[in-house]
């Protein structure tokens, strides 16, 4: 039987707790699913220049945080996303603005509501 090289995100099986129902989702996790979630997460961002916090980006995909998140960081990783400010959460906490990046871009815009912002 041989193995299909997916490059290095499918390098070793998807992270599990080590329950039977995780390990069966981490199983489940092929290439085509999680570039499906990559790319909703990223053509969100696309549409929104001023950035958005992990939290907005959950609220209009209706997309779980343990399943954003995660996208949103490999998407960070890939150079596809920055973190380009802060704005205050629905419980008042600061929070990182990520915006979508323009074939890896140095040059990004300011965004959240100025304060602590952060520029590539």
């Amino acid at each position: 039987m041989s193995t299909i090289d997916f490059g290095p995100l499918f390098a070793q099986r998807a992270p599990s707790n080590g329950t039977i129902t995780s390990a069966a989702a981490a199983d489940s996790l092929s290439p085509a699913t999680l570039n499906a979630m990559q790319r909703r997460v990223l053509e969100l961002l696309a549409a929104w220049p001023q950035g958005l916090t992990d939290e907005e980006m959950q609220h209009k995909l209706g997309m779980n945080p343990s399943t954003q998140r995660p996208r949103r960081g490999e998407l960070a990783r890939f150079g596809l996303v920055v973190e380009c400010g802060t704005r205050r959460t629905t419980s008042g906490r600061m929070a990182a603005v990520w915006q979508a990046t323009a074939a890896r871009l140095v040059d990004v815009r300011p965004c959240g509501d100025g304060e602590n912002v952060v520029t590539a």
